[in-house]
């Protein structure tokens, strides 16, 4: 998992210029996507439901879930192709990785948001978004790239709580509120495993173990294994026996945040589900190293966003994901996964791949505000709505799956 930035935050606003915007997307349709993102071929399922729903006049909200680091240009791909312009909310570190990305992105209509805290800004453009209708605002619920393609990370609430906010005025103007679930696939076409045993031998080779590529389950585990074992000895945390990756990622994972936890205030809740202790965490983190009036506790909070990253990192393991279905996708997704742990960079492309878009039925986020139920159990309903759709989409495109990525390894 790449670290979240605790950088001073200032919101970056969209600038949409059309001509730009246009030259932008002929440039990523012809080659970066092909070229330099190695996505050679993209198909679009089911564009007649997003053609119908321009004509009607209902305001759209794209829910895509965000297995890789290509989900965003795949997006605006795949949406010219649609004839939709989306405006996607970004992570403010995005912007921050240089000042020409910044300015494309902005002129393509993205705007930021501070992951870690209440960004009031975003919130109102993103509702703005929805109100004005000229746009289809783009929300990724996972709220970060989990590298497991075929199963979908929890959803954070921010995009139910989004779209009620915004559904709530449009009601009175007779206007309708989607929600529109879009699942992408990626899987390679051709066939990677030499590629894919390459970067395991170079894995490997970091962390001084000796692996077996023919046994890709057994060398990712090997590795994985000798990484934690390093990271958690620094921190004076034992290694919990057995070969259980599932039990042992769910032991660590505990057991460092319930080190980190009260180092923040907070109290130790070990039934919370890892990922939102460590969001919980995370929000204090950022808080300390984002405020100059506490300069003292930054080199203390350096420290302790180590610890919550680790955390992150560990918990981001479901275990059983390639053993459970050991295919060619699932072998170089966790071989991406394990290379950006041990590195902190994201893996350039080493094989090209398809990507198919599917678009969803849409979710009527309007219908659920009108039931009158309490807005908590609105953003609930609709969260788990929103999740169910991506991956029964994800579901229905594994089934007609026939590429060299689908096969087992």
């Amino acid at each position: 998992m790449l670290r979240f930035s605790d950088q001073p935050y200032t919101y970056t606003a969209p600038a949409y210029f059309a001509p730009t915007a246009w030259c932008v997307r002929q440039a990523l349709r012809l080659w970066r996507l092909p070229f330099a993102l190695r996505v050679t071929h993209l198909e679009v399922r089911h564009a007649e439901r997003l053609k119908s729903l321009r004509s009607s006049g209902s305001r759209i909200v794209l829910l895509p879930n965000h297995s890789t680091h290509v989900d965003a240009p795949i997006v605006i791909e795949a949406m010219r192709q649609v004839g939709v312009v989306p405006r996607i909310m970004a992570a403010y570190d995005v912007f921050l990785r240089g000042r020409t990305d910044a300015f494309v992105m902005k002129r393509l209509g993205c705007f930021s948001v501070n992951r870690d805290s209440s960004d009031r800004a975003s919130m109102d453009e993103a509702i703005k978004t929805i109100d004005d209708g000229n746009f289809a605002l783009t929300l990724f619920p996972e709220g970060n790239v989990f590298l497991e393609n075929d199963r979908i990370a929890p959803f954070n609430d921010g995009a139910a709580f989004i779209t009620t906010r915004a559904a709530k005025p449009l009601i009175e103007k007779i206007e309708t509120v989607l929600g529109i679930p879009i699942s992408i696939k990626l899987t390679h076409h051709t066939d990677a495993r030499p590629a894919i045993r390459s970067i395991l031998n170079q894995l490997a080779q970091r962390v001084k173990v000796k692996i077996d590529t023919n046994d890709p389950i057994s060398a990712m585990k090997s590795i994985g294994l000798a990484e934690l074992k390093t990271a958690i000895a620094r921190r004076s945390i034992e290694m919990p026996p057995g070969d259980d990756i599932a039990a042992i990622t769910r032991v660590l994972a505990d057991s460092v945040l319930s080190k980190l936890e009260p180092e923040l205030g907070l109290a130790i809740d070990s039934k919370l589900d890892p990922l939102e202790r460590i969001r919980r965490a995370r929000r204090v983190i950022h808080e300390i190293r984002t405020d100059p009036d506490q300069s003292k506790e930054h080199r203390r909070a350096a420290r302790l966003a180590d610890d919550a990253h680790l955390a992150f990192q560990i918990a981001s393991y479901s275990g059983d994901y390639v053993g459970e279905k050991p295919t060619l996708d699932r072998v170089g997704e966790t071989v991406e996964k394990l290379y950006e742990d041990l590195h902190e960079v994201i893996l350039p492309p080493y094989a090209p791949r398809t990507a198919i878009v599917q678009i969803g039925p849409p979710i009527d986020v309007s219908a659920a505000v009108k039931t009158g139920a309490r807005p908590k159990q609105i953003v609930a309903q609709l969260t788990e709505l929103f999740e169910q759709g991506v991956q029964r989409g994800i579901d229905q495109i594994n089934s007609t799956l026939d590429t060299h990525g689908s096969k087992l390894w």
